[in-house]
């Protein structure tokens, strides 16, 4: 008789469209719209920390990743950046379309005088320099798990290609995503 197998729970990303931008519509004043910002990212932060830490051996309960965790490490935060950023980047027309009135780069216009181009390069910086620290803790000797830097390390190359090319693709999977599908599942490479 075959020994029953461990049922594998898979974490779920499941954020809500109100963590990615919603909570700009109703903003008017820069000090409110960056508190709620602030807000926002801290909820982020804490739902990437549970998805991360939701591995098959419970890296939740094992204290180095607790602690870990709790110290801002500079790939975490790197990788929330850049979660952060580029969805901005690249989802802000569609958020002006909905008449939003204040988005991370109007924000970032606005407190610093800056034009539409200048605050998406300074947002393609910020995501550059996040993405340096990324590499930079991977490629460091590391006494954690690099179960736990693999998965920021995932997440991170999943906002790559869901917003590839300031493509939303979060909320336009049909136009981004269905062709990487399509190549991966339904014309793959035969080797």
């Amino acid at each position: 008789m075959a020994a029953p197998q461990a049922q594998v729970q898979r974490p779920v990303a499941n954020f809500s469209p109100s963590l990615w931008g919603d909570q700009f519509i109703t903003n008017d004043s820069g000090a409110k719209a960056a508190e709620q910002h602030s807000k926002a990212v801290q909820v982020l932060k804490n739902q990437v920390l549970d998805m991360i830490s939701a591995a098959e051996n419970n890296l939740a309960a094992w204290p180095p990743f607790i602690f870990w965790s709790s110290e801002k490490p500079k790939m975490l935060v790197a990788g929330l950046l850049i979660c952060r950023v580029i969805d901005d980047i690249a989802t802000y027309e569609v958020e002006k379309e909905r008449g939003q009135s204040a988005t991370g780069i109007e924000s970032y216009m606005r407190d610093n005088g800056a034009t539409i181009e200048e605050a998406v390069a300074k947002f393609f910086e910020i995501a550059t320099d996040a993405w340096k620290d990324i590499n930079e803790e991977c490629m460091r000797p590391s006494p954690y798990s690099r179960d736990v830097l693999m998965r920021i390390l995932n997440l991170e190359r999943i906002i790559d290609v869901t917003y590839k090319g300031n493509e939303d693709g979060y909320t336009q999977p049909e136009k981004v995503l269905k062709p990487h599908i399509v190549a991966l599942f339904v014309d793959p490479i035969v080797l």
